[in-house]
Parts: C-alpha cells; sequence; structure tokens
C-alpha cells in the first residue's frame, strides 16, 4: 500500500525449499477466487532484511481485504532476480514496470 502496489504477505517457515529469490509472475487464489498476480520471493533488501525470506504478491483487480485470509500463490514464470534499489521511489518506479510486463503476460489490459 505504502508505494501505490498493495500486497499479500507470507513468512514461510525457514525449513521451507524455496525456489529462487527474485520476482515472479503467478497466479493467486484467495476466497475462492482466481487473480493473476506479481510476486517477489527474497529478503526485501530495499526496505527491510530482518524478517527474513517473504513472499510478496501483488494481485491484479481487486480481491478486497485479504488480511488473515487463506491465500495461495501459484509460479508461473519466472521474470528477474531480486535488486536491491538506492531509494524508495526507484524500487516504486520498478515495481510499477514490472507490473506492466506482468500485466502483458498475462494479457490483461489495464
Amino acid at each position: 500500500r505504502t508505494y501505490g502496489i498493495p500486497t499479500v504477505n507470507f513468512y514461510p517457515e525457514k525449513k521451507k525449499v524455496l525456489p529462487p529469490k527474485g520476482v515472479y509472475f503467478t497466479k493467486g487464489y484467495a476466497e475462492g477466487k482466481e487473480y493473476h498476480a506479481m510476486t517477489n520471493i527474497g529478503l526485501r533488501p530495499s526496505v527491510e532484511e530482518k524478517k527474513g525470506v517473504n513472499l510478496e504478491s501483488y494481485f491484479f483487480g481487486d480481491p478486497g481485504e485479504l488480511y488473515a485470509k487463506i491465500c495461495t500463490i501459484r509460479l508461473c514464470h519466472y521474470f528477474r532476480p531480486e535488486m536491491k534499489f538506492s531509494s524508495v521511489s526507484e524500487l516504486a518506479d520498478r515495481l510499477k514496470e514490472d507490473r506492466k510486463y506482468c500485466a502483458e503476460y498475462f494479457g490483461i489490459n489495464r
């Protein structure tokens, strides 16, 4: 929300085996509905690194408030590695650009 791109955050158990850190084009499932989504798997180096690995997903459309709801993510396409940005505004600009490529990948008219 802070950067204009609201996300659902997942903090997997440390013993879980995860795919490589980076940005993925994904499908998100919440409240019995499917959404196109964009997911980052990583340490959030531009924002914070103290919580460990985080999965952070932006759902296209309007899934409504998903806080404390059960959500599932299915990886569809690896897009790029996780990156550290020099500022929050640079991060936000890149997220908006990534979102555009994700929409094109899924054929979403924005």
